[in-house]
């Protein structure tokens, strides 16, 4: 049964008994199972079953989660595919977008209560400190918070919000590490450094729950990065960034 041009050649279910005449599937009743005995029929979950005839399919009504149907390339009509990977980056854009934007709403909204520095101060040999005071535990939990419910918002697992916010604070703790060895401030520009790791890292995270390949990745670094530069002039002018860059 095609679903999204999707046509469904395996289900990706578990069988849930192993009877004597053969295995119950979850979803609607499956005909031919009462002939099972020799033949081996691969499913795509991983588990086979025995069969002398594979049993009909198309009336296997189970959803599939949007990595799911990206697996079923080989099944994938043209068209169909490329809307899924569109989806997928889009949906992968708004969660690393809300996570990025978490600690500047929370600076805009709480000024400096609750910002307790992540490297608690902790200054280095080279005179700088390790990250920042500009990077906070605040920020982190927000980030997080942010995108587990952008994730929501979009169609997404709570977890790969919660990863992707997680991984988005990581690029952005690294991107801060470098900038304090080269010597520049917190409020110093960096293009390229400011937007590739806290966007890249929560890309990567976010293949784990989405048909993402490493064109799909490339594409997200991307058009986060063109959207950060176009869009931190308007970001300055509302009050969320020190600095309009």
């Amino acid at each position: 049964m095609p679903l999204m041009g999707v046509n469904f050649l395996l289900t990706h279910d578990r069988p849930v008994a192993n009877l004597p005449d053969g295995p119950r599937w979850r979803g609607d009743p499956i005909p031919g199972l009462s002939e099972l005995s020799r033949q081996r029929w691969a499913c795509k979950s991983g588990i086979s079953a025995s069969f002398t005839t594979p049993p009909t399919l198309d009336c296997i009504r189970l959803p599939l989660s949007n990595r799911d149907i990206g697996r079923a390339a080989p099944h994938v009509e043209p068209g169909a595919s490329m809307s899924i990977h569109i989806l997928a980056i889009a949906q992968s854009l708004a969660v690393i977008s809300a996570a990025n934007s978490a600690p500047l709403l929370c600076k805009r909204l709480l000024g400096v209560r609750f910002a307790r520095a992540i490297d608690g101060g902790l200054i280095l040999w080279d005179g700088y400190p390790l990250l920042g005071s500009s990077k906070t535990w605040r920020g982190l939990i927000a980030a997080m918070v942010l995108s587990t419910c952008a994730s929501a918002l979009v169609g997404l697992q709570w977890q790969n919000g919660a990863l992707a916010g997680a991984c988005a604070m990581t690029g952005d703790c690294l991107s801060s590490l470098i900038k304090r060895r080269l010597g520049l401030g917190a409020s110093d520009k960096s293009l390229g450094l400011d937007q590739v790791p806290e966007s890249l890292l929560p890309a990567v995270a976010c293949a784990l729950y989405l048909p993402l390949g490493s064109f799909d990745v490339a594409a997200i670094v991307l058009l986060f990065f063109v959207g950060q530069v176009l869009l931190s002039r308007l970001s300055f002018e509302i009050g969320l960034r020190d600095q309009p860059y």
